[in-house]
């Protein structure tokens, strides 16, 4: 994925984001020139200043100043350090995103430091190191700083970009590496509050995840000092963490080597950057004070006569160990413990204290005599030890003498309805700043309005000491019109389509200015007094006129459009074969030309459609005419279907009988014709069939329904043997099987003797053809009983073969 960082980046402009304000860049003065006029406070002196172990005393675009313009950067301004350009985290101008390689990656060739490879458990690559020495005047180093990065929050735990500020002198021994002069090792102090962990991108995250996919969910990393910036638009670092403090007890006077560094890890592809506080990196025992009043932030910085409390607050930043005196020297034109009660000279930090109360007011002394300064020297005569002297600052507040009577005044106004007007309200007398409340909820002196009606506004001041409220009333009168009244026809009669211009029958009342909307179906069709209307379909119409005022007033009308029924002409119900298709008709007649046509079928539009079911189906169309009126048809077509289906049984010497099992769906008579094979035909149901052709022969059944839909069914059969030779029959004259007869084929010469149980002959012939009824030869007085008969047969066919065969007939009447 890194290596389509520059696709996402042009994608980036299509994925909304919040727009936040834009923090600022430059790198126009040397390293050694921001490291002594914005990096460092007051109780430190910076000598030996070197950049990527380089003299400092050249511009590197990798070190530079930064200002935050209320954008998401937490430090106001400062020094910044980057493994890429410092421009890329300037999105004020033309400036472009940190990580865009072409542009601002600085591929330096620096990247060897062991301390950030132990950071990151990587390689190091574009690595920025400021280091330089420093002598303290306090015991305690202390400086802000917040780290961002482009790895965040897509390469949280993959991609560890690194930094340290890693610190070596007097009283310090550390695994990290020893600066020339300092034998005893480093110390990192940008460390997690309270914990000896690191600050890195692994150490201080809220989980893996893309912005592109709604940032980072979890889990929790330390992530209470880490800050998503995934919906900021005017961000490269998606991800930078809280305002974090770098600290370390010093020993004043003495000299210490720190190495603020920083570098990619593994490759080149996204930058991070550090940025340090201005003036923040401080070690001195300088105590500083504010005064705070308890009438609110308005008044902080001064006392009133009769008016509130202040509290001066003094504060110290390092030395809290053990107690420490400050004195106290007062000058100005207010005089001490006259003009306001008494502030001592002197006062003692007690031990383990950063912070002392001195409470103070205003002396009422009914004199006029304007401000007053007074102004203070603070040393701190405890710090003298690692200072020339007692290291001094200046503090100051002002006495402002009881204020005059709060008094306030407005003037009324008349105003035409519809117009605006601004209504403010003149304040004098009072102190500091004036709140203001008016009845409708503004918070300024002054408001611009626009009533629809005569209204007073009524309005409330107050002042810092809150010596007293101040009521007023401001009334804005407004004329009072009579109602706003609109008339328009009733009713009005169209024929479909027919266009015609439609005006309001009256308007009257309100200012005399008017604005019209004529609404159909909730929705505005005309906004002048004349509509230009076509008729289409019934429908109601409203006229909304409404006066300079805002008064409506609203009239409607039944425009009335008569439907012309619609005929359609659809195809008859009809019935077709299975695998067939019928053609649809529908012709539409009347309404209002021309027609619209919508087949449930597959949705065409024309008038014809072909169809091919599969089963029976209701086919439907629907007509709209011009003026969206609709009427509906429907056909039916019927599938119907024949299945030829029959079974055979033999008979005699090469005789068939036929059954019939043919169906039909959707029908209910059935035709058949049979075909025999051998050049017959019947139209009979179940026939019986007999050969006399000896040869294989195939049986066609052709099934019909009355809608001429048609199934074949077949059968195969094999012609018998050459001579086949019957073993009974029945003479009882009833017409089935009555005859004894041999069958053969291309027989020359054939002898039959036919014996009874007894050995005597009963019957003898040498015709094949010729046929026994039971009785003698040419019906001799011999009649046969139910018996069994010896035959015995002696023939030669055409190809040369002699047959010769004894059995057994059984004769049964």
């Amino acid at each position: 994925m890194r290596h389509l960082y520059l696709i996402l980046c042009f994608a980036l402009a299509f994925v909304p984001r919040e727009v936040s304000a834009q923090l600022s860049v430059e790198s126009t003065q040397t390293v050694e020139w921001y490291v002594q006029n914005v990096l460092l406070g007051s109780g430190v002196t910076a000598t030996n200043i070197t950049f990527n172990g380089q003299p400092a005393d050249e511009i590197n675009l990798q070190c530079g100043y930064f200002q935050s313009n209320g954008s998401y950067m937490e430090v106001e301004s400062g020094l910044v350090l980057s493994t890429g350009h410092v421009y890329g985290v300037d999105f004020g101008g033309d400036s472009v995103i940190v990580g865009e390689q072409t542009t601002i990656n600085v591929d330096n060739g620096q990247g060897d430091d062991p301390d950030l490879e132990a950071l990151a458990n990587d390689d190091i690559n574009d690595q920025a190191i400021l280091e330089f020495d420093f002598v303290p005047t306090g015991d305690t180093l202390r400086f802000n700083y917040v780290f961002g990065s482009e790895e965040y929050p897509e390469y949280v735990n993959s991609f560890n970009d690194a930094f340290g500020f890693f610190l070596a002198g007097p009283g310090i021994s550390g695994t990290y590496s020893s600066p020339a002069g300092f034998p005893n090792g480093s110390i990192n102090i940008a460390l997690i509050p309270g914990t000896n962990i690191p600050v890195t991108i692994d150490n201080v995250n809220n989980g893996n995840a893309s912005c592109f996919g709604g940032g980072p969910t979890g889990p929790c990393t330390n992530c209470e000092f880490y800050i998503d910036n995934c919906d900021i638009e005017a961000d490269a670092l998606d991800g930078t963490t809280t305002v974090l403090e770098a600290f370390a007890l010093v020993q004043c006077g003495e000299t210490y080597h720190i190495k603020l560094a920083i570098g990619d890890a593994l490759d080149s592809a996204f930058d991070s950057a550090v940025f340090l506080e201005e003036g923040s990196f401080a070690s001195d025992l300088v105590v500083s004070a504010d005064l705070f009043s308890s009438i609110g932030p308005y008044s902080d910085g001064f006392l009133y006569e009769n008016c509130g409390f202040g509290t001066i607050v003094f504060s110290r930043q390092g030395g809290i160990e053990a107690e420490s005196l400050v004195e106290l020297e007062i000058t100005g034109v207010a005089e001490n413990g006259v003009d306001y009660t008494t502030v001592p000279t002197e006062f003692i930090f007690p031990e383990g204290d950063s912070l002392y109360y001195m409470d103070v007011f205003a002396i009422l002394d009914g004199l006029v005599e304007g401000l007053e300064l007074v102004e203070i020297t603070i040393s701190n005569t405890s710090a003298s030890a690692c200072a020339s002297g007692a290291i001094t600052s200046e503090f100051s507040f002002y006495v402002a003498d009881d204020p005059e009577p709060l008094e306030i005044s407005t003037v009324d106004h008349a105003i035409d309805c519809g117009d605006q007007i601004e209504i403010t309200v003149d304040v004098s007398g009072g102190y500091g700043q004036y709140v203001f409340d008016w009845s409708n909820g503004i918070t300024e002196q002054s408001q611009v309005i626009s009533p629809g009606v005569t209204t007073d506004y009524i309005i409330t001041v107050t002042d810092t000491c809150n010596a007293g409220s101040q009521i007023d009333t401001v009334s804005v009168d407004v004329p009072v019109y009579p109602p706003v009244s609109v008339e328009i026809e009733d009713s009005l009669e169209l024929t479909c389509l027919e266009w015609v211009d439609i005006y309001p029958l009256s308007v009257s009342g309100g200012n005399g200015t008017y604005t019209y909307q004529w609404i159909q179906d909730g929705e505005v069709i005309g906004e002048s007094d004349l509509l230009n209307y076509q008729g289409t379909s019934t429908n109601t119409l409203i006229l909304q006129v409404m006066d300079g005022c805002f008064t409506p007033a609203t009239d409607e009308m039944q425009v009335l459009v008569p439907i012309i029924p619609i005929y359609i002409d659809i195809s008859e119900d009809t019935v077709i074969c299975l695998g067939t298709s019928a053609q649809l008709t529908a012709l539409a007649s009347g309404g209002e030309p021309p027609f619209e046509y919508a087949w449930s079928h597959q949705g065409e539009t024309q008038e014809d459609i072909l169809v091919t079911p599969r089963e029976s189906t209701i086919y439907s169309v629907e007509v709209t005419d011009l003026c969206q009126n609709t009427e509906s048809a429907e056909v039916i077509v019927g599938v119907s279907e024949t299945i030829a289906k029959f079974a055979m049984d033999e008979t005699g010497y090469y005789g068939v009988i036929l059954e019939n099992f043919s169906d039909g769906v959707n029908t209910d008579t059935l035709y058949f014709e049979w075909d025999f094979g051998d050049g017959t035909v019947s139209t009979e149901a179940s026939p019986t069939h007999i050969y006399y052709d000896l040869s294989d022969q195939t049986i066609i059944l052709t099934a019909t329904n009355e809608y001429g839909c048609t199934d074949t069914a077949t059968i195969d059969i094999s012609a018998p043997p050459t001579m086949y030779i019957p073993t009974g029959f029945s003479p009882n004259n009833d017409g089935i099987n009555d005859l004894f007869k041999v069958y053969g084929d291309g027989v020359e010469d054939f002898l039959m003797v036919i014996y009874d149980r007894w050995g005597q002959e009963v019957f003898r012939s040498e015709d094949i053809d010729e046929t026994w009824n039971g009785r003698g030869r040419q019906n001799s007085g011999y009649y046969g009983e139910n018996d069994s008969f010896v035959y015995h047969i002696r023939a030669r066919l055409e190809d040369g073969q002699r047959i010769d065969k004894r059995g057994v007939i059984t004769l049964l009447r």
